[in-house]
């Protein structure tokens, strides 16, 4: 691939997070979270490679190329901080 962009996303003060709240309502916030990251990715074109407990993991243009691939990781980057 000539252009591929990875973005890694980390909830800022998620351990302290889990340490106050039940772990289903952990989960729970994780889910919509995601839900929300992979509706941005789909707009943007992007790919999401993984999410590993707070973690979230995005690739711009591989699997599928993209000469665009710089602005659509950072599309994708500020939606989410949005």
């Amino acid at each position: 691939y000539d252009d591929v962009t990875i973005i890694f996303s980390d909830v800022v003060g998620f351990t302290d997070f889990c340490s106050h709240v039940e772990p289903g309502d952990v989960v729970k916030t994780l889910n919509v979270l995601y839900d929300i990251f992979d509706d941005i990715c789909d707009r943007t074109g992007v790919y999401k490679v993984e999410t590993i407990g707070d973690g979230y993991m995005i690739a711009s243009g591989c699997p599928n190329s993209a000469p665009d691939a710089v602005r659509r990781a950072a599309d994708t980057a500020l939606a989410m901080i949005a």
